[in-house]
């Protein structure tokens, strides 16, 4: 095991490095690059048309194939983890967790997940795909991730940024490629992406296919009968409890083998200015998801996709319709409960008033966007339409099993935008205005503006932005029924606040009232710098200042009745009726989402690219983000920040070192210590430094490379967010050929 001191002192050891090297280069003589790739390299997701990155005008961060395919990461979304601003999370082989700009949850949803422009979102529970997207790594030209508000262009729920998966088409690459991935936990990943253009050059065609299997980390994780947690009991409780049988380990609850198939098949084609494309997606997954009770063991869960796109100079039309199906899925905590109370797991987590989880949702997401310019003026503007049918049969939302009070859930949401980006002065002053409205079926209205000017002087970039954001509650917040146990004892009894509860002190007949939720609305002015100095070195920063009001919390715990305190809904539905014959005169615990007050969070990114030819690159980022101020109306405490208030990141990248075609790469992130509290999972992620490393060797003539890779070389020993499995030192080693 490395030292804990070492690691340190080898990560500032580079951070040095990097810090000193670009001074020193100023001193060399070197011909500045007027067409450098760091200069024109384009980006599309800032303001949903192609533009320069240098000149974009939000915060955005790019990850390209090149980078992607020399990650040590398993995962595109294992990639990110390196990009200034981004609060990243690594739990396990195919889960990682993705933030940004504060206020976590162990079910994310403040950051919209998207392909190619389109939502990547599980239907019934309204947050991101993530790794079960049917999409492969072979296929991926790029990542763009847009930090901050982006509503006034994206809608709901991208009030901290947009995660944007980029799909090659076949004139972008052709031909066939594998990779073979081997490693550690038994590891065994293959890929297969195929791409072939008619010879007329109209017609063109891709599919696309992943196989991995693994045995995953062990959480370390443990339940008690009731379905909490260790991380809401000392360690004497804990030991006690395992002793006298109603605690159990994750790994007595759940297998930890992890599976993914994933496949899609795409045709294209073009004419002249027009390109019409049709594409169906297919992936089937073994492993798991944290939520905010605890943790959701994967067995079989099936995503489908299926897409139409046509593409014009001046317009779109793209339609997407996403299925889901949950398979074996069940959750762990309630498989604990039963286990309790005598009922195996075998039979607990294939029963849906149990622990079984039903899921069979979809969604239809619409859009067509067309834009215009008049001399100087350029005209963006779109419409979309989102239909959500989300499905599970009463296990976790309050539609449907034996409840007397049974929903059919729908969710629409209506948004038309335009923007308008007009540049003087030669093209250096930039002003950009967007505007969006969206409509919902469960909520008022909401209206998106967004503001920006940026100044261009050569290669510099200087901007100033303001963006309004809001995040309707998502669907589990607004119907989430989590509550079919308490006669096995459990009293994890999570529900949704469409309407508003009432607590009552069952010894003083005091009452408090906690309305139903109304969507979070977020402020934020932001000002940047770009600037490209000799062509080889890169500076980025930005400053930002947001204000929340309305903040939609995690889970939070409003009535106990070991506090004497029992909640109704303010409807009179969730009755006596429901209580499985408890003898309360309301439920004995709740857990719900609660609108708070106002929060204020302030922060800044900078980072540093320095570039020696095509042969070294090193990275280094820092940010600094605090919760200035948080204004509480209601009784329950204050809300922690959940995310670290300084993250230090760097990258050193080396290519033909020595020998021509080789690639060497070390990638390092520090974070530091921070209070973490989401619904059942309570407690402090402890600092720690991860350093990656990467290393490998291209023949050319057969087209091939070879990869050597090393996730958390120096073995920390710390998890990255509480209910996530430390991930140790995880070595794998990858072919890959193109024919």
């Amino acid at each position: 095991m490395f030292p804990s001191r070492a690691k340190t002192a080898a990560l500032w050891m580079v951070l040095f490095g990097l810090m000193v090297a670009p001074v020193l280069a100023q001193d060399e003589e070197s011909e500045e690059k007027e067409d450098s790739s760091i200069e024109v390299e384009m980006v599309v997701s800032a303001s949903r048309k192609a533009e320069k990155k240098l000149e974009a005008p939000s915060t955005i961060e790019t990850i390209r194939e090149a980078a992607l395919s020399e990650s040590a990461a398993t995962t595109f979304s294992a990639a990110a983890a390196q990009l200034k601003g981004v609060d990243y999370s690594n739990g396990g082989i195919t889960l990682q967790r993705i933030n940004a700009r504060g206020f976590a949850t162990s079910y994310q949803s403040r950051m919209l997940t998207t392909k190619n422009g389109r939502l990547e979102t599980l239907p019934g529970a309204s947050i991101p795909q993530g790794n079960l997207s049917t999409t492969s790594s072979l296929d991926i030209k790029a990542v763009e991730v847009v930090l901050g508000p982006a509503s006034a262009l994206y809608g709901s729920n991208a009030s901290s940024g947009v995660f944007n998966v980029i799909t090659k088409t076949p004139w972008d690459e052709k031909g066939t490629a594998v990779l073979l991935k081997g490693g550690e936990q038994s590891l065994f990943n293959t890929q297969l992406r195929h791409a072939g253009i008619s010879s007329s050059g109209n017609w063109g065609w891709k599919v696309t296919g992943e196989y991995l299997n693994a045995d995953d980390f062990d959480s370390q994780n443990f339940y008690f009968a009731d379905g909490s947690n260790q991380s809401t009991s000392t360690p004497e409780q804990l030991a006690e409890a395992l002793a006298n049988g109603t605690a159990w380990a994750e790994s007595d609850l759940a297998d930890f083998e992890v599976n993914s198939t994933k496949w899609e098949v795409f045709g294209y084609y073009r004419s002249g200015d027009y390109q019409v494309n049709l594409g169906y997606g297919f992936s089937s997954n073994d492993g798991f998801g944290t939520t905010n009770l605890g943790r959701n063991r994967l067995e079989n869960w099936e995503v489908e996709t299926l897409s139409f796109e046509i593409t014009h100079p001046n317009w779109y039309f793209q339609a997407t319709q996403t299925e889901n199906v949950a398979g074996d899925t069940y959750g762990i905590q309630n498989a604990a409960a039963a286990l309790g109370a005598g009922i195996p797991v075998e039979i607990s987590s294939k029963d849906p008033t149990i622990a079984g989880i039903f899921d069979d949702s979809g969604l239809i997401d619409l859009e067509f966007q067309a834009n215009q310019t008049w001399g100087n003026v350029e005209l963006i503007g779109g419409i979309s339409y989102r239909e959500f049918t989300p499905d599970s049969d009463g296990t976790f939302l309050n539609d449907g099993g034996d409840l007397s009070w049974h929903d059919k859930i729908t969710r629409e949401e209506t948004g038309v935008y335009l923007q308008i980006d007009t540049r003087w002065m030669e093209e250096k002053l930039r002003l950009t205005g967007a505007v969006r409205y969206d409509d919902s079926n469960e909520y008022d209205s909401e209206t998106s503006p967004k503001f920006s000017v940026t100044y261009t002087e050569g290669s510099h970039n200087y901007r100033f932005n303001y963006n309004r954001a809001h995040r309707d509650p998502s669907i589990l917040e607004n119907h989430l029924y989590f509550a079919r146990q308490p006669a096995l004892g459990n009293v994890n009894v999570a529900l949704g606040n469409p309407v508003g509860w009432t607590v009552t002190n069952i010894q003083t007949g005091e009452q408090t009232v906690f309305p139903g939720l109304t969507p979070e609305i977020v402020d934020t002015f932001e000002v940047g710098y770009r600037g490209v100095f000799n062509g080889n070195l890169v500076i980025d920063a930005v400053y930002y200042d947001s204000e929340y009001e309305n903040f939609i919390s995690a889970l939070q715990t409003i009535a106990f009745i070991s506090a004497g305190t029992v909640a109704v809904r303010n409807d009179g539905r969730y009755g006596p009726e429901d209580l499985g014959g408890l003898p309360f005169p309301g439920w004995p615990l709740v857990l719900t989402y609660l609108n708070y007050g106002k929060a204020e969070v302030s922060g800044f990114d900078i980072g540093v690219d320095y570039y020696a030819g095509d042969n070294f690159h090193m990275n280094l980022s820092y940010g600094k983000q605090e919760l200035d101020s948080f204004t509480n109306p209601t009784p329950i405490p204050d809300l922690p920040f959940n995310t670290p208030e300084d993250k230090i990141k760097g990258s050193l990248n080396f290519r033909n070192i020595g020998v021509e075609n080789t690639f060497l790469s070390f990638a390092g992130r520090y974070v530091d210590e921070f209070l973490y509290a989401s619904g059942r999972w309570i407690g402090t992620v402890g600092a720690y430094t991860i350093v990656d490393f990467s290393a490998g060797y291209t023949w050319e003539d057969q087209q091939t490379t070879f990869k050597l890779s090393a996730l958390n070389l120096f073995d920390e020993e710390e998890t990255e967010l509480i209910g996530l499995p430390i991930v140790p030192r995880f070595l794998t080693f990858e072919v890959t050929k193109k024919f």
